[in-house]
């Protein structure tokens, strides 16, 4: 019996010599040495084979690395860039721009590997989820009219935003680090239902998150 240690090409080869060695005694030399040759050839077919199975199996097992381990280093600066109103935000911008640019991609003349790749982020950078979090709570925040100063001020120092209240108004501007946000002016006189949808969306638009693509 072949030891633990052989792998099965070994084995097949073992097998051979034995069988040849049998057949000396049933077959002519000139038979016995064609069929062995014949022997020979399959085994070396099926080396090559497994070889290549094996080459087949390693590469595909390095795909399956890249796919599942991706690597992010070169979008980690991203991080420093600016502080985020939102867990994620810089990556819905980065999909924001990368979503324009696709839409002018047949007026800009932009190459066909371009704009894969540019199809290839959108795909694989899905909308954060802290986004729609944020949504709903403006959305909640402006439904009151006799709250609606205290709710909107108490969420947006949860953003970025330092509340500045005078009698009639809350001035809310943003933190250091924020760049590119405005100030904002929430009035503390009740408004009607449509001055509170009104607000929200100006909110909106002033935090630049009423066009950010979802998926």
């Amino acid at each position: 019996m072949p030891s633990s240690g052989w792998d099965w090409t070994d084995f097949q080869e073992h097998a051979l010599k034995a069988q040849r060695a049998t057949l000396r005694d049933s077959l002519s030399q000139v038979d016995a040495e064609e069929l062995f040759e014949g022997f020979s050839k399959q085994l070396e077919d099926l080396q090559d084979e497994n070889r290549r199975l094996k080459e087949e199996i390693n590469r595909q097992a390095t795909v399956a690395i890249t796919i599942t381990q991706p690597d992010i280093s070169n979008v980690g600066f991203l991080g420093s860039v600016a502080k985020e109103i939102y867990p994620g935000e810089i990556i819905d911008r980065v999909r924001l721009a990368v979503y324009t640019a696709i839409f002018a991609a047949e007026t800009s003349g932009v190459d066909e590997r371009s704009l894969a790749i540019w199809e290839e982020i959108v795909q694989h950078t899905p909308r954060s989820p802290a986004l729609d979090e944020l949504l709903s709570d403006l959305s909640r925040a402006t439904k009151d009219p006799k709250r609606v100063a205290n709710e909107v001020t108490s969420l947006l120092e949860r953003h970025g935003y330092r509340a500045k209240s005078d009698n009639k108004h809350v001035r809310l501007e943003p933190q250091n680090g924020y760049v590119g946000l405005k100030s904002l002016t929430v009035s503390k006189t009740p408004s009607d239902s449509r001055g509170l949808k009104n607000l929200c969306k100006q909110i909106e638009r002033t935090l630049g998150i009423s066009k950010l693509p979802a998926d």
